[in-house]
């Protein structure tokens, strides 16, 4: 991963998950366990904005 993204920057992308290492990252940001991660994505998509608002309800 290109570690010159900053944080903002990786924030208003869109969730890669053909990468294991987004998975952890993501994970880590929002939280919770990788697994509850990929249910996340399953149900809204792969954008972290929709992410984070499932995962505040």
């Amino acid at each position: 991963m290109d570690e010159s993204i900053n944080a903002k920057e990786r924030d208003e992308r869109e969730f890669e998950s053909s990468e294991a290492y987004d998975f952890e990252y993501w994970a880590k940001h929002f939280k919770i366990s990788v697994d509850e991660l990929k249910s996340a994505i399953s149900k809204v998509g792969n954008s972290t904005e929709e992410i984070e608002k499932y995962l505040k309800k």
